[in-house]
């Protein structure tokens, strides 16, 4: 059983929503910014001495769900202040980036930790080809090609040229190449994504539940996955399969149900609720004309209902980790700790609780 600490680095100092996306930045503070950052790193590293396996950032792009446009560029700084963790990045989605430099940047970051990198390769989110204003018809194949020559970069003695339908280059040679051959992990949000995850042999991810539909898709995915393997000849273990929910821990169930509520209106009213006009936008182009959990946001007691959340005290807390991992079948089990407009000091107390009264009693 592994545990990944996930964040985005949400800012969490707004009064009211946005009124369209992108977010505008009129106003920002600076100095909160930096203790934003700072605190996150700071957060970052404590969650390896609590006992989280994984270290995780995701990427985002002009909006407040998260301050993090390359999450590489943060896990490098977590990297000099942590030894055993692994390092997750969630996020450098290849369709919206060069993929030698996605290439180029993960083999850093392996060589700079010693070897702990986790490469993650998302298709990207609407939002974020909003944001860029690039087209998300062809992502797919991108993403899919993309990913082929990032692992032959990461391998082949070079120079080599690679001539393919999106990408060509007349000579690669990356230094520094990784250390080992990272764990790869990929989303679960349509077909296609779950046959490129299985083809890798990689973790397939969920890391974002706002609502039941997420997680019977999810379930749905993994059940494909499994298929997919089988038929391919191989077997997937428990540690295919990834799953991050939103974690809360206090000294009782009602102080934690107190925060999460907090915590979760406001992600849902002023952080994410801004871009959905741009995501039922981008149906045909990015989703197929099918939107994954294009529904509401779910209350706190809806998600506790069908374990879309780990809330409360510890023993509790810990009662929901073990039915997560039994219900999903999952092998690793993020709890994003930071999110919405929990305080740094609230998020350093759930660590401290999860390290004493937690992780040593996780089965």
């Amino acid at each position: 059983m592994k545990f990944l600490y996930y964040t985005s680095l949400p800012w969490p100092h707004l009064a009211e929503p946005f009124p369209s996306f992108p977010h505008t930045n009129a106003g920002l503070d600076p100095a909160l910014m930096n203790q934003l950052l700072s605190d996150s790193v700071a957060l970052l590293v404590a969650a390896e001495r609590a006992g989280f396996d994984w270290l995780g950032v995701g990427e985002e792009h002009m909006n407040a769900y998260g301050v993090a446009p390359n999450p590489t560029l943060v896990l490098s700084a977590v990297a000099a202040l942590t030894s055993t963790a692994s390092l997750a990045v969630l996020g450098n989605p290849i369709p919206l980036l060069n993929p030698l430099r996605v290439a180029e940047e993960y083999a850093w970051l392996d060589a700079l930790s010693g070897g702990r990198l986790v490469a993650g390769f998302p298709r990207g989110v609407p939002q974020n080809f909003a944001a860029y204003g690039l087209d998300s018809a062809d992502s797919r194949e991108r993403l899919a090609e993309g990913i082929a020559l990032v692992r032959e970069a990461w391998t082949a003695p070079g120079p080599f040229a690679w001539e393919g339908t999106y990408y060509r280059y007349p000579s690669v040679s990356i230094w520094p190449q990784p250390m080992h051959n990272p764990t790869l992990v990929m989303s679960c949000k349509s077909a296609e994504s779950v046959r490129i995850a299985v083809q890798h042999r990689a973790v397939m991810a969920e890391i974002y539940v706002k609502n039941r539909e997420v997680l019977t898709h999810f379930s749905k995915a993994k059940s494909t996955y499994v298929e997919l393997a089988t038929a391919d000849g191989w077997q997937p273990s428990t540690d295919n399969f990834c799953l991050s929910l939103p974690c809360v821990i206090a000294e009782n169930d009602a102080d934690a149900m107190a925060l999460a509520d907090r915590a979760l209106g406001y992600q849902a009213t002023r952080l994410t609720g801004s871009y959905e006009r741009e995501k039922r936008e981008l149906t045909g182009s990015y989703f197929g004309g099918t939107q994954v959990g294009s529904g509401t946001y779910d209350t706190l007691a809806a998600r506790l209902e069908y374990g879309g959340v780990i809330c409360g005290s510890p023993a509790t807390v810990l009662e929901q980790i073990n039915q997560a991992t039994d219900t999903f079948g999952v092998g690793i089990l993020g709890l994003q700790m930071q999110f919405g407009n929990l305080s740094t000091a609230e998020i350093q107390r759930g660590l401290e609780l999860f390290a004493t009264e937690v992780r040593p009693h996780v089965r």
